[in-house]
Formats: structure tokens, sequence, C-alpha cells
């Protein structure tokens, strides 16, 4: 103790000036925005590079396991592939040269950090704007929807987890198409909570939730989960579905980046729909 504070004594004019430097550059990253988004792409890369070994590391110990899930993967991306295109056909000629043009474009990554155990989770995976990412792109296993790209630095991103109380995904019965908004109450991994589907519809236990396809982040009919129970909540006019999730957060390896070649068209019918 007597040289720790012979230690401070000595160097205390260092040390003062070294959190003088700290505070002045936290003040500096909180209240100018280039450079706070600076900061927060250098810090993305570096944490990225360093969780990537790690998930290295993990991938190597659990290599039968991950090739056994890619395969099956890769499968049923084949077997969907139209899902991935819009029809240009129509009853003009002259306009049916291309009839098919691509829609969706999915990106594969490996998941390299992955959190489940607090209430804003989130995940980094492998893949930055130098593969084509950027904000605001959803993320899908085989299994279903696992989240929301949030920022992306050149060969890394963050995304918001499905399992964050700030996302909510617009989600539908599939067996009647009624859309309601999906969310996570920040409990158990395994369930999330489907809002707003009036009350007298027809419900059972087992029926599938699937994405609407009213957002631009998924394409309509991507599994979620399945209802194991429901109720009025606080809503007696509406039912509060609670969602058995199809995938295992806490097992997530790889995944899906869901690129929308007509987010941007779409976004801005949004913000002006009369187009002038």
């Amino acid at each position: 103790m007597r040289n720790l504070i012979r230690l401070i004594q000595q160097y205390h004019l260092i040390i003062l000036f070294l959190v003088l430097e700290f505070f002045a550059f936290l003040i500096l990253v909180t209240h100018n925005p280039y450079q706070r988004s600076e900061f927060t792409s250098f810090a993305l890369s570096i944490t990225g590079s360093l969780f990537e070994k790690i998930e290295k590391v993990h991938n190597y110990l659990n290599l039968a396991k991950n090739n056994e899930r890619l395969a099956r993967e890769n499968a049923q991306l084949k077997n969907s592939l139209l899902l991935s295109f819009k029809s240009n056909q129509i009853t003009y000629k002259e306009l049916r040269d291309s009839v098919l043009q691509r829609n969706w474009t999915f990106i594969d990554c490996n998941i390299i950090f992955n959190s489940t155990n607090k209430q804003q989770n989130i995940l980094i995976v492998d893949r930055g704007t130098k593969h084509g990412v950027t904000q605001e792109m959803g993320i899908m296993t085989e299994k279903g929807v696992i989240g929301i790209i949030q920022t992306a630095s050149l060969n890394y991103s963050n995304a918001l987890s499905l399992l964050n109380t700030q996302v909510s995904i617009s989600a539908k019965l599939k067996k009647t198409n009624h859309v309601g908004i999906l969310r996570w109450d920040g409990s158990s991994t395994k369930y999330c909570y489907l809002y707003d589907l009036p009350n007298h519809l027809t419900i059972n236990n087992g029926d599938t939730i699937v994405t609407s396809g009213y957002s631009t982040l998924f394409p309509p009919g991507v599994p979620i989960g399945f209802v194991e129970d429901f109720d009025s909540g606080e809503n007696p006019n509406f039912f509060r579905i609670k969602v058995h999730l199809f995938e295992d957060f806490g097992s997530l390896s790889t995944a899906y980046i869901v690129k929308n070649h007509f987010k941007t068209e779409i976004e801005k019918l949004k913000i002006n729909p009369t187009n002038d």
C-alpha cells in the first residue's frame, strides 16, 4: 500500500493528464456525430477481429456440427431460390423479355459474437460494407429470424438480436395471414410475443408464425416459431400470443444477411406516397 501511494505521488501529473485526456476524448465522441461514427467503426473493427479469432477456436472444436448445419442451410437455400425473385411478367408482350428480377440476396456470414443474457442483446458477424452490408438489413438462419443490422464497418457488422427489447418485427399467423408485431419481453430466450391479432381469430397451440413481408427487412414467410400459448393481455380486443422460437439463440454459429434490392424504392414511397 505504501509503495502504491509513493507511485501515485511520483507520477500524479502523468496520471492527471491521462484522466483529463480520457474525459476530453469522451466529450468529443459524445457530442460530435462524425467523430462518434468514426470511433464506433474503429471499435467495431478491433472487437470484430478479436471475436473472430475466438470464434475460430470455437468453430474448430465444433467442426463436425458446424459442417452438418452448413450443409442443411445450403440445401434449404438452393431449394428456395425462386423466393429470391419477383416476377416482372405482365400482359404486355414488349415488356416480357425479363420474367424474373432479383428481389432478395442472401449473404452468408459467421456469427463471431452473440449475447443472450442482457435486455439489449447484440450479434457481431464477419461481413461488412465491402461485402455489401448496410444498416437495416435482416439476419436469418434456416430456422428463422435472428436480428437486424445496426452498424457496419469494412469487415464486420453489429446487429440487434431478436432477443433485444428495442426490436420489433412484422409477423403473421401463417394459416390466416393476420399480421401483428413481434417483440421479446426480456425474459426467456426461447420465447417472443406476438401482439395486435384480433380476438375473433381461431388460434391453436402449434400454429406457425412467420414474417409478414410488410417490412423491407425479410421476405414473406420466413419461419419464426409456433404458438405455445395465448391470452387477451392488456387489451381484451386483441390476443397476446406466446411464440416458441424455432431458433436456439444459445447455439448460433452461421447465418444469412438479407438484402432487399427494392428497399430504397419502397422506403421512398412510404415517405412520399404521391411520388411528387
